[in-house]
C-alpha cells in the first residue's frame, strides 16, 4: 500500500483499487472502511474510500418519482463516500442501475452529506 501511495505522489494521478467487502451479518447496516476484505491498510492508507451496497430500489426517492420501482429492469445501489483526505464531505447517494442498458441512470437522490 505504501508503494502505491508513493507512486501516486510521483505520477500525480489517482490510482483506483477495487476491494471486496466482508459479508456483514446485519444486511441493513451500511458498509464502512473497516469492512474492506483482507487488509485494514486499505482503509487506513487510501486517500478516498467509496463503498457500494445493493439496496431495495423501493427505498430510492428518484426511483419512486420516476416510476421505475415496479420495472424489473432497474436495480438500486447506495454509493457512500466514507473517507476523503482531499476535503470531500461524507456523502451518501441512492442510484438507479439499468440492468438492460448496463449503466446508471441520471436519476439519483442524495440522502446525506455531512462535513466531518
Amino acid at each position: 500500500m505504501r508503494a502505491l501511495k508513493t507512486t501516486t505522489d510521483i505520477i500525480r494521478k489517482p490510482i483506483v483499487l477495487v476491494s471486496h467487502l466482508r459479508n456483514n451479518k446485519d444486511k441493513d447496516k451500511d458498509p464502512t472502511i473497516f469492512d474492506f476484505h483482507g487488509s485494514s491498510n486499505i482503509g487506513k492508507e487510501g486517500t478516498t474510500a467509496i463503498l457500494l451496497k445493493r439496496i431495495d430500489k423501493n427505498r430510492i426517492e428518484s426511483c419512486l418519482t420516476h416510476n421505475l420501482c415496479d420495472n424489473p429492469r432497474y436495480a438500486g445501489t447506495k454509493l457512500i463516500v466514507d473517507k476523503s483526505r482531499i476535503g470531500l464531505p461524507h456523502a451518501e447517494f441512492n442510484l438507479v442501475y439499468d440492468l438492460w442498458q448496463k449503466h446508471y441512470e441520471d436519476k439519483y437522490s442524495e440522502i446525506t452529506m455531512n462535513e466531518h
